[in-house]
């Protein structure tokens, strides 16, 4: 593992041990809701200017895919799952997002973690 994806990972452990995901970024939180359907909002009227909706089989691929929320949330717009394809430094995220993702089976390539 190089010094930068150690760094990367180490970050991420911290995250972790803090709780941050439950608290300080937690969609039970009001304001963070709000920034998330603000984003929801916008990312589909860009896809909608392109012709790009409903996804359908077009496909996507999401660098830093982290546990795979955004690609799940690209479910509302109309993607097929076997056409959202994740990858992410660090094993440990992809190995949660195959978890997260197994009730609609995104695709996760062989080698979807650091090389």
């Amino acid at each position: 593992m190089t010094d930068e994806i150690e760094r990367i990972a180490r970050a991420y452990r911290g995250y972790e041990e803090a709780s941050l995901a439950t608290k300080r970024w937690s969609l039970a939180n009001r304001g963070n809701r709000a920034a998330l359907d603000e984003r929801q909002r916008v990312i589909g009227k860009m896809l909608a200017a392109r012709g790009w909706l409903p996804l359908g089989s077009r496909r996507v691929l999401e660098v830093g895919c982290g546990t795979g929320a955004e690609l799940a949330r690209l479910l509302e717009f109309g993607a097929e799952p076997r056409s959202l394809v994740g990858v992410d430094l660090l094993a440990e995220r992809v190995a949660a997002a195959k978890v997260a993702t197994r009730t609609w089976r995104a695709t996760w390539p062989a080698r979807s973690s650091a090389c």
